[in-house]
């Protein structure tokens, strides 16, 4: 990716020189000790104590006049099918704007049209009323002649479970939220005339971000006293500002109750967010608020799994992570009641996933990628919940692995020696390694992934690599690789790469700070010095033309405007600059024994670094770092020479280390591409002995997939398949001329005849929600009917596919927290979890099937029990509940 110098360039290269900036001619921007230039933007540091930005264009509030938005039935997305919305094209008259009349799940004509336009802005400074208008007679009179409503995907909405139409959408105020805009008044639109046209006014602002002074400037100055904290000084005043800075929005991200909010945006206290912060930072600085924010995050001695996905854990399952950041907290403090404390959260948290999300075939955990949590943003989207949780991706993994290790360590310090958990530790790090690493791409892959077969994504998912590296599940070798080989783009490494096609802007064609600065201290572990420069410099050009540490950023433009939801003083953000400093330029880590100091300090942040007042348990410490590199020549610590840096626990009292380094850089190499976007899902469908698709656009070719194997690779939209006497299942994946893949289609399956379905022998039938087969269907709560026996006579001994067609109207499909969750037993052997998650809220006609699991049967009489065990707790405790319609069983091919 290079660019030509032009005769433009030539002042920017004399005030390079002048103020000591990094010029490289291929850069899109340059960091220096003083200041940050981005073509026509710069940031300078006029102390350590204030920045100025001319970032004026990004300050400035450049609203797209073209809105794209949904209609919503409950505050859910059940318009139309996922990337299939509205647009309009908003031009005011006397600041208001009036809409055509749209109807419900239609699309109007010349909508397509009004997507293209991307030059149309709203007046700057400005607020415009738009009053949205829908005609929704249809569904009402759905409602009245049917009882019901059925949207695009099949689900039924009764008329006694309509609460509200809302309005969602991309531009602020607007929020794709789904699952809480329903929360927000603002979104709710009325028909008071009873006309069945309902409306909604929404005011759209387009104040400057930030307020700009009479040069063009916005301004941060440091306001707040953080003598309290570690003072970091540098003869790289830039980077001396921004440590400030991110210390200064530390404080305003504590509440009032002494733990932290996720953001100025995030006030609640979430678990992953505050998690990876503490582990990043944190801890280091503030382990009693620390302390207090992980202990929030704990319910009936359990780790809380947020709201989310199909009704949160075990769809998701990263909330491990908290495991991570309550260790690092030991490990600064040396609490021994803290360490006994958090011993037993760990275990009855790891004690249940082990049960309901460790896969036994494979040796790897199941659930969500760790972060990545809003579905269509990092899968495609035809994956629901259960078969997001049948999914085992690299981030998430990673951190059970880590889990696991630390149960292990905490067992070792409080002399337990069980040693249970050493085995499965050990295990989880091999099939990471065997399933998910890519040899071919030098990387890991993003998570293997399907329905009844498994399949890899070869996309590079960004924080499960340098977790994987943090971790020491990536040797050396590997760790050397995954910086050489992953692609990044001129603003940083994307949460994922490729990018996904007509997903708008979010983990998506992002980058996350927080994310860039795991991904930088593993490539100092690496020792790659391009790598570490390429991250600091990421990290560092955001938050010195932002003037705050962002939530994120778009992967095209580095620009913070235009992904679906961005907030200020992102505390994971915070963390990770605050981490470039602790974990990178001063190498500090912490074990058992000891706070180690192996500093990593590029050349361009050469010279002498100070920080001082580091608190370590019982003491204070002072540190020096003279020159650049990574090698140790000379280490003084209280005026004697030592061979290694490493400060025992047990030391208290002030203290001074000096080290001095060796001034060579160890350099590396990196895979900086362009950015690309995957060719998109194909939706296949099977007809007349074929599977049929369309025409993908820049597909070259397309791979068959049959039973998780690859049989054909053909340029056509269409495969012959003859059906045999089994069932079989079918992916189509097209590929573009780069050799990038698209998701995997939705699997489609040959022969499954109803006489797989099998009726409960056991329970109390209801037939009061439609949709059901038979005679009815079961209620299983945690104390109605909560063992359902099946029995049925089977003809051969061989493999089969068992699942449960349900019904699980608790809750939103991409919130809250009440996921069903049985443990299946066949023949009196315990089997398999199965999960039922959620599939609407108040929504109990929507049937689907849960997650399937293969299991060898005898030919004869078999008997498969449904049961609750208190293992199978949910997040939310009381609800864990679900219809239960029919077992289904399939022959395996």
């Amino acid at each position: 990716m290079k660019r030509k110098i032009t005769g433009n360039f030539i002042l920017i290269l004399l005030l390079c020189e002048i103020l000591n900036v990094e010029f490289l001619a291929q850069q899109t921007f340059n960091v220096g000790r003083y200041m940050v230039i981005q073509k026509n933007y710069k940031s300078v540091a006029e102390s350590p104590v204030k920045i100025k930005s001319n970032y004026r264009d990004g300050f400035m509030r450049s609203t797209s006049a073209v809105i794209q938005f949904k209609f919503s039935i409950n505050g859910l997305d059940n318009e139309r099918k996922p990337t299939e919305d509205h647009f309009i094209l908003i031009k005011p008259e006397n600041k208001n704007y009036v809409t055509p009349l749209f109807e419900f799940g239609k699309e109007f004509s010349g909508e397509k049209e009004i997507s293209k336009i991307k030059n149309e802005f709203l007046p700057q400074n400005s607020e415009v009323s738009v009053l949205f208008r829908i005609n929704f007679s249809d569904v009402l009179k759905s409602f009245d002649e049917k009882g019901y409503f059925e949207t695009y995907n099949g689900s039924r909405i009764t008329k006694e479970n309509f609460e509200g139409l809302f309005i969602a959408g991309d531009t602020e105020p607007l929020s794709w939220n789904f699952g809480e805009i329903q929360k927000n008044p603002q979104y709710k639109m009325t028909d008071p005339d009873g006309d069945g046209i309902y409306e909604c006014k929404i005011v759209f602002k387009t104040n400057d971000y930030r307020s700009i002074d009479s040069e063009g400037n916005a301004v941060w100055e440091l306001k707040n006293d953080i003598s309290e904290y570690p003072k970091y000084e540098s003869q790289n005043i830039l980077q001396q500002a921004l440590y400030n800075m991110a210390l200064e929005e530390f404080l305003l991200d504590i509440r009032t109750d002494s733990t932290f909010m996720a953001g100025a945006k995030w006030h609640g206290v979430w678990t992953r967010d505050i998690s990876y912060s503490i582990f990043l930072s944190l801890a280091l600085i503030q382990p009693d608020i620390a302390k207090q924010s992980l202990l929030k995050k704990v319910s009936n001695g359990r780790i809380i799994q947020d709201t989310g996905t199909g009704g949160s854990w075990p769809i998701s399952t990263d909330r491990v992570v908290w495991s991570v950041a309550a260790w690092e907290i030991y490990l600064v403090t040396g609490d021994t009641q803290w360490l006994k404390h958090i011993y037993g959260i760990i275990k009855k948290s790891v004690d249940a996933d082990i049960i309901n999300a460790f896969d036994k075939s494979t040796n790897l955990v199941l659930g969500e990628s760790s972060f990545l949590d809003w579905r269509e943003q990092t899968y495609p989207t035809w994956m629901d919940p259960k078969d997001i949780y049948k999914s085992c991706s690299l981030g998430t993994n990673a951190l059970h692995y880590r889990t696991l290790e630390i149960l292990n360590l905490i067992e070792n310090e409080l002399g337990y020696n069980t040693g249970d958990y050493k085995e499965l530790a050990e295990n989880l790090k091999a099939a990471i390694n065997k399933k998910l690493w890519m040899e071919d791409k030098g990387y890991y892959a993003q998570f293997i992934y399907g329905r009844n077969y498994s399949y890899v994504s070869p996309k590079s998912e960004t924080l499960g690599e340098a977790l994987s590296v943090l971790f020491n599940i990536a040797d050396e070798k590997k760790g050397k690789s995954i910086f050489d080989n992953m692609p990044v783009v001129e603003y940083g490494p994307t949460c994922i790469y490729p990018q996904i096609t007509n997903i708008p802007p979010y983990h998506n064609n992002a980058i996350w700070p927080f994310v860039v600065s795991y991904w930088t201290w593993a490539a100092s572990k690496a020792k790659n010095e391009t790598a570490v420069n390429f991250g600091m410099d990421a990290i560092y050009r955001a938050a010195s033309l932002f003037l705050t540490n962002k939530e994120n950023m778009v992967a095209d433009n580095g620009h913070f405007d235009g992904t679906e939801i961005n907030s200020d003083r992102m505390l994971w953000s915070i963390a990770g600059n605050l981490a470039t400093i602790y974990r990178v330029m001063f190498g500090i880590t912490l074990t058992e024994n000891s706070l180690d100091i192996a500093p990593f300090v590029p050349e361009k942040f050469g010279g002498e670094n100070k920080l001082t007042n580091m608190k370590y348990r019982n003491a204070s410490i002072d540190i020096t770092v003279h020159g650049f590199g990574c090698r140790i020549i000379k280490a003084i610590i209280d005026g004697e020479k030592v061979q290694t840096v490493s400060i025992p626990k047990n030391i208290s009292g002030k203290h001074s280390v000096e080290i001095f380094l060796d001034n060579i850089s160890v350099t590396g190499e990196m895979n900086v591409a362009e950015n690309h976007f995957a060719p998109s899902t194909p939706i296949v469908n099977l007809k007349t002995g074929s599977l049929n698709w369309q025409k993908i656009e820049g597909a070259e070719y397309y791979k068959i997939f049959q039973n998780g194997m690859m049989i054909a690779e053909i340029k056509e939209e269409s495969f012959p398949v003859i059906p045999g006497k089994y069932a079989d299942e079918y992916v189509v994946v097209a590929i573009d001329k780069d050799g990038y893949q698209s998701f995997m289609s939705e699997p489609v399956t040959t022969l499954i005849e109803n006489n797989c379905e099998v009726k409960a022998s056991s329970g109390l039938i209801e037939n009061k929600i439609e949709g059901y087969t038979g005679q009815g269907y079961i209620r299983t709560t945690i104390s109605d009917n909560a063992a359902i026996l099946f029995t049925k006579e089977i003809e051969r001994d061989g493999n089969y596919w068992i699942d449960f067609k349900y019904a699980n109207g608790n809750g939103p499909i991409n919130t809250y927290n009440a996921c069903g969750i049985r443990t299946l037993y066949i023949n009196d052997k315990l089997e398999s979890t199965i999960v039922l998650p959620q599939r609407g809220e108040n929504i109990w006609n929507n049937w689907g099937y849960s997650n399937s699991i293969k299991c060898y049967l005898k030919k004869g009489l078999s008997r498969f029990e449904l049961k609750y065990l208190p293992i199978n707790g949910n997040m939310n405790e009381e609800k864990n509940e679900a219809l239960i319609d029919h077992l289904r069983i399939i022959p395996v091919n």
